[in-house]
C-alpha cells in the first residue's frame, strides 16, 4: 500500500520551468516543482513558484483583482473556469 502511495504521488510530482529557446545546452530552467490535481493539467504549487512567472507577485496580483474597480476580472475568470468545466 505505501510502495503504490508514493508511486502515485512520484508520477503526479511535475517541474515547472521556463524555456529559452535559444541556448542548446540548457533549453529550459526549472523555476520550482508540483503536483498534477487534474488530468487537465491543473498544478498545486506554492505562491513564489507561480510568482517567478509573472510580472508582479502574486499577491499583488490578487490584491488588484479584488479592487472594486477589478471586480470585471474576477467574473471573467470565473466564466473562463466554467467553460474549461473546473467549475460548475
Amino acid at each position: 500500500m505505501k510502495k503504490d502511495l508514493i508511486g502515485h504521488i512520484k508520477a503526479a510530482t511535475v517541474a515547472l520551468a521556463t524555456l529559452s529557446g535559444s541556448n542548446k545546452d540548457q533549453p529550459f530552467t526549472i523555476l520550482g516543482s508540483g503536483f498534477s490535481i487534474h488530468p487537465r493539467g491543473i498544478v498545486i504549487t506554492c505562491e513564489h513558484v507561480l510568482s517567478a512567472f509573472m510580472d508582479k507577485p502574486l499577491h499583488e496580483r490578487i490584491a488588484e483583482a479584488t479592487e472594486p474597480k477589478q471586480e470585471s476580472h474576477l467574473i471573467n475568470l470565473k466564466i473562463l473556469c466554467k467553460r474549461q468545466g473546473l467549475l460548475h
